[in-house]
């Protein structure tokens, strides 16, 4: 299976906003201010996955310079693991 996705063009919050992640299946991307993809990530549970991400200190430290925001497509549970 292949999906072609644009991330720039998924529905987004900003890292600070990140707590009006929906709770859905998803794969995710962090995106700066240039549109420069900095990090994709897939989530059973992307509200929580948000909660304590391995990697929210560094985007939180490019944040202050750069604004970071997080892009997600809803995915299915059996494609999950494939994607």
């Amino acid at each position: 299976m292949f999906i072609s996705l644009d991330p720039l063009q998924l529905p987004s919050v900003s890292l600070a906003d990140r707590k009006q992640l929906p709770t859905c299946l998803a794969i995710y991307f962090a995106i700066n201010a240039s549109n420069r993809i900095l990090y994709v990530g897939k989530a059973q549970n992307l509200a929580a996955r948000w909660k304590s991400h391995h990697r929210l200190y560094k985007l939180e430290e490019i944040d202050r310079e750069f604004p970071v925001r997080l892009a997600w497509k809803a995915w299915n549970k059996e494609d999950l693991t494939v994607a």
